[in-house]
């Protein structure tokens, strides 16, 4: 179901603006946030009611609501063990994506390094791996964290290690200069072109122009 309405300007060409009943239901509670904290970066787990309720310290029944909401509209799927019944994401839905790259955005490391971008001096791009939000063990050759600008890196590897301490996991990250990453770039190298390739939630700087 969609909701549209006409919009005009002084004039201007007007535009329909049509808004999903699902994404209209995803940002409207306190509590629904912290669910999807929980779930849309480990879609390889499943929650029993009990357990997301510990996690998010707040009432049963307003977690138990929330879960409904968000199978409802497709989000989670429920699957029956024992006397449990247990809730999943659906990578498969239909703003998956996008909820993840908005999670990556707002909690974790990137939540610990957005909110202290001011010591960091002057990042033109801050990028995070996908795989790294949804929970990838790295190995020696993953790169989680890519930082390009003139960056404090006594800073930056506060923050690193004060998460690491925090989660007991490890972060690898790589610092380059903007002429460092532009002269790499432009000359097809491969350690960049390999970081390129793999989705990157966009911390900080242009997408557009990082990836032209």
């Amino acid at each position: 179901m969609a909701y549209g309405c006409f919009v005009g300007f002084g004039g201007d060409i007007l535009m329909e603006f049509r808004l999903q009943k699902e994404l209209l239901d995803l940002f409207t509670s306190r509590v629904r946030l912290k669910v999807l904290q929980i779930f849309v970066p480990q879609p390889e787990k499943m929650f029993y009611v009990r357990e997301v309720t510990r996690m998010t310290d707040e009432e049963v029944n307003a977690v138990r609501r929330e879960l409904e909401r968000l199978l409802a509209i497709g989000l989670l799927r429920t699957e029956k063990r024992a006397n449990r019944l247990y809730y999943q994401v659906r990578t498969d839905f239909l703003y998956y994506n996008e909820l993840l790259r908005i999670v990556g955005k707002t909690s974790g490391l990137a939540y610990e390094l957005s909110s202290k971008i001011s010591e960091l001096g002057k990042p033109k791009y801050i990028m995070l791996a996908t795989a790294f939000v949804r929970g990838r063990v790295s190995g020696t050759n993953d790169i989680d964290l890519v930082v390009v600008g003139n960056v404090d890196l006594d800073a930056l590897q506060s923050i690193v290690r004060e998460y690491e301490t925090a989660v007991e996991r490890e972060v690898n990250y790589t610092v380059m200069t903007e002429d460092e990453f532009a002269f790499r770039k432009d000359r097809g190298d491969a350690f960049v072109a390999s970081l390129l390739s793999q989705p990157q939630i966009i911390l900080v700087g242009d997408e557009l122009e990082l990836y032209k």
